[in-house]
């Protein structure tokens, strides 16, 4: 109901949410990074069997730095001309972004000749566990590959403001 109300309230139906205080339990806050080797072995294994398209969804999400859901939405008319440049608006912050494609995240967009196939969340979520499990990894997450990106190109020496610029935040926090 909180969600349902919170939805209304953001559309403007209702100007307050009865539900907002229910004393739920506030999780912290996941830090899950992923390794280098298994992204690797995550975006093989799924290039080279029935998953392609989770494949592509995890090299873009990870390269570009973004969340799963913008991506998942993202078609050829998102790409320019030469596929060197993508842009979007990204669906939390509405932020629109543009940002580059490097050569050899390019090469896998090619290589779908443009039909993402990407299949509802619940598919991609029961293929992503079933990958998961066949490699032997830990319960990482489609949505940690942008902490891990972010986190990686901040570690490498980006400022601030160049983070920002990729992860569409306004602040460092």
């Amino acid at each position: 109901m909180r969600r349902i109300w919170n939805v209304c309230k953001r559309k403007g139906f209702v100007t307050s949410n009865p539900f907002e205080k229910m004393g739920l339990v506030k999780e912290e806050p996941r830090t899950t990074v992923w390794t280098k080797d298994q992204y690797e072995q995550y975006v093989k294994y799924t290039w080279n069997t029935n998953f392609k398209p989770l494949s592509l969804l995890a090299r873009l999400s990870y390269v570009l730095g973004q969340r799963p859901g913008d991506m998942m939405k993202l078609t050829m008319s998102n790409f320019n001309k030469d596929i060197t440049e993508v842009k979007f608006t990204q669906q939390k912050t509405k932020k629109k972004m543009v940002l580059p494609i490097p050569p050899e995240l390019k090469k896998y967009i090619v290589a779908t000749g443009g039909h993402f196939g990407f299949p509802s969340v619940r598919e991609l979520n029961e293929q992503h566990r079933e990958v998961i499990k066949t490699l032997g990894f830990p319960p990482l997450q489609l949505r940690d590959l942008r902490r891990t990106a972010l986190t990686e190109i901040m570690e490498s020496g980006a400022t601030d403001a160049e983070g920002q610029a990729i992860s569409g935040h306004s602040d460092r926090d």
